[in-house]
């Protein structure tokens, strides 16, 4: 979780109910606010509900209007990182958390999309992802 951003109340028992529900789920992701948009549009994936399999997982993932690679959205079964040996690469300075999803994906068997956004991302101008590459490097 980013140390600006927050998220609603019921965020931990509703990205769990999914999992209590269906032991063979894998992955569990919300949607999220953008609070730097007006509320009525604040909604950001257009990603339909439920339960996908891998492949929709992947190519859900791979679309530039959906839930994204963030980190922070998600819920990981742990076992499935030890299993698979899981790490974020430390020598990754910008997206990390995509390609940490990217592998875990690819593990993944089931996915659930909770059907309500509980997560509030919050942009900031002087954040590290709204700089320019070539001032990170």
């Amino acid at each position: 979780m980013d140390s600006d951003d927050y998220i609603e109340p019921d965020y931990l028992e509703k990205m769990l109910e999914p999992y209590q529900a269906n032991s063979s789920l894998d992955l569990v992701i919300c949607n999220y606010f953008n609070d730097n948009t007006p509320k009525e549009n604040s909604f950001i994936t257009q990603s339909k509900y439920g339960i996908r399999d891998r492949i929709e997982t992947m190519r859900e993932f791979a679309n530039p209007k959906s839930f994204k690679g963030f980190a922070w959205n998600k819920l990981y079964k742990l076992d499935l990182i030890e299993q698979n040996n899981l790490r974020y690469d430390m020598n990754c300075i910008l997206v990390e958390d995509a390609l940490f999803n990217h592998q875990y994906m690819s593990c993944c068997m089931q996915s659930y999309y909770v059907d309500c956004p509980l997560y509030h991302y919050i942009t900031r101008s002087d954040s590290l992802t709204n700089q320019s590459f070539l001032r990170i490097i």
